[in-house]
């Protein structure tokens, strides 16, 4: 890699149209030979030829010697001269206009090697911009032009990667980093292949990292395990796996499970970003307690606990290079690591990666208490929003209402509308907000039928399900909105105290038998049967033996 004294000379005769290879042979052999001569007058110098251009060393007072200690070396300090100063700023002035001109011909690849030695020209040298405003106004100039390449030209790459880690301080993060191969490897990717993965996990962090950070915050976790779900999901809550893994923190069914996560035919709250995010943190502890290294524990959520836990057993070790350096791991889980840290780098800085992110807006809510059920169109309207934004408020809903099988459900509506969407909610109809049972039809049944046996009506029931006719089909499911409570059942299901029998009788069911023929033919009860055969339902088959309490009035003789 050549000099900063090489490039500027090469880059100054490219601009006069001068650069040719037998040049640029005969200028490195005058800039070799110039400095050697710079070096033999700083040897000079040392000895008493102090040249005007170079910075002054003032020595200090020298202190006085003590008969019992040793004398001190004189303190040097280091001043900047004004010749000083304007040498320096000509080289990087230079510089950054070879990478100007380079840049505004198309070159970009080529202008960056330039504009980096141009920053550091103002690093090493030691000027204050606090105190030389014009030079500050050149570094704000490379600064700018930077941001410019690298907005403009997503897919160029940095190729003096190294010079862009003055910012990088491990103090920096919660969770422990490191910049190896594999981070650096993930880094570029990120910029290149998977840019607009992470343009959009980026922008749609903005609506749930608040929250993700004030939770991590209050458990006593690191906060930088919030980037965690840019690797996982893209902060996208309907994410799927092929391994049937949801929601910002990617459970699978059986963990989200364990730590209290409801899936069911109407609700998945592994889509819900705070009681999923919530359930990741429990998950997180009982990780970081058996592994004792964040490390670890990351590898852990992604490849599970039981395949990293017999690694370490199978290694001899758990430090996790070594673990994951070996073949027990799975490669998705060795790279997972590296891509967190990739990740979690480029959130924090990313403008110094060439990512220009308008971060979307937090999501802000009210919550009001659904009791029964209702529409998610009819909820929108009493809000006065729309039902695609009152989904996105709600990702954990499955269907088009909330979940009828809950005497109670909170719901998120837009912030300011909790008074607008009581109010309307108040006035909707009874066949709207109420209580809703499923019922799986059956041979023979109606909608009156089924009606009269849940406190129904014909009218709710259509509605509810979204019919346009009273034609049924036995096997499928019906929501019943229950409007009022059932009627008082008949005197064969009164309870078993009630009933009593003096005697009972040993029945084999024959073929066309049921349970009200047996109850008919014994003086008995449906109920009775029931209740002394220990069956929940009314299904017999032929050759079964059922005993049949014979019911009489007056107490029970006990057997």
């Amino acid at each position: 890699m050549p000099s900063a004294l090489d490039r500027w000379w090469g880059t100054a005769h490219l601009r006069a149209g001068l650069q040719t290879a037998r040049f640029c042979r005969i200028s490195s052999t005058l800039l070799v030979c110039g400095a050697i001569l710079w070096s033999l007058i700083g040897c000079a110098s040392q000895t008493g030829l102090v040249q005007k251009s170079s910075p002054v060393v003032k020595p200090t007072a020298e202190p006085q010697s003590t008969a019992t200690g040793p004398q001190k070396q004189p303190e040097e300090v280091f001043a900047i001269t004004q010749e000083y100063f304007q040498n320096t700023y000509q080289k990087t002035e230079g510089f950054l206009r070879c990478a100007r001109d380079l840049y505004d011909t198309g070159l970009v690849r080529e202008a960056i090697p330039y504009l980096d030695t141009a920053l550091l020209t103002i690093l090493d040298s030691q000027i204050e911009l606090a105190e030389f405003p014009k030079m500050a106004k050149l570094y704000q100039q490379i600064y700018d032009l930077n941001a410019k390449i690298l907005k403009s030209n997503p897919r160029a790459l940095d190729i003096y990667l190294d010079n862009r880690w003055s910012h990088f301080n491990t103090k920096n993060y919660t969770v422990p980093i490191v910049l190896n191969n594999s981070v650096r490897h993930f880094i570029e990717e990120y910029q290149t292949a998977s840019r607009a993965f992470i343009e959009r996990a980026l922008r749609r962090s903005g609506r749930y990292m608040p929250m993700i950070k004030r939770a991590l915050r209050k458990a006593g976790l690191p906060e930088d395990l919030a980037y965690l779900v840019i690797v996982e999901s893209g902060f996208s809550p309907y994410a799927t796996s092929y391994a049937r893994a949801r929601g910002l923190w990617q459970f699978m069914p059986s963990t989200g499970r364990r730590y209290g996560l409801k899936m069911n035919y109407w609700v998945d709250e592994r889509c819900d970003p705070e009681k999923s995010t919530r359930a990741a943190i429990r998950y997180l502890k009982d990780l970081y307690t058996e592994f004792n290294s964040w490390k670890l524990v990351l590898a852990s959520y992604n490849g599970g606990e039981g395949a990293v836990r017999q690694a370490i057993r199978q290694c001899g070790t758990n430090d996790f290079w070594d673990v994951m350096s070996s073949a027990r791991i799975h490669r998705q889980t060795r790279e997972y690591v590296p891509r967190f840290m990739a990740a979690t780098i480029i959130a924090k800085y990313p403008e110094k990666f060439g990512f220009y992110i308008d971060y979307d807006e937090p999501v802000k809510y009210d919550e009001v208490t659904i009791r029964g059920w209702i529409g998610l169109k009819t909820a929108a309207k009493c809000a006065g929003t729309t039902y695609r934004s009152l989904r996105a408020l709600n990702p954990e809903l499955r269907r088009w209402c909330t979940p009828p099988i809950y005497s109670k459900y909170k719901l998120k509506i837009p912030r300011g509308t909790k008074d607008r969407f009581l109010a309307a909610y108040t006035k909707l109809p009874r066949r709207q907000r109420s209580r809703m049972l499923t019922h799986r039809i059956r041979y023979g049944e109606t909608l009156s039928s089924i009606a009269r046996r849940y406190g129904s009506s014909v009218r709710a029931i259509k509605s509810a399900n979204g019919m346009r006719t009273s034609r049924i089909r036995a096997g499928r499911r019906l929501l019943v909105p229950v409007l009022r409570r059932r009627s008082s059942k008949r005197s064969n299901s009164r309870p078993a105290r009630h009933l009593k029998w003096s005697k009972t009788v040993v029945h084999r069911v024959k073929p066309g038998d049921t349970l009200f023929a047996i109850a008919q033919k014994y003086g008995s009860s449906v109920w009775a049967i029931k209740q002394a055969n220990g069956l929940k339902s009314s299904k017999i088959r032929p050759g079964q033996k059922f005993i049949v309490p014979i019911l009489r009035k007056g107490k029970s003789k006990k057997k």
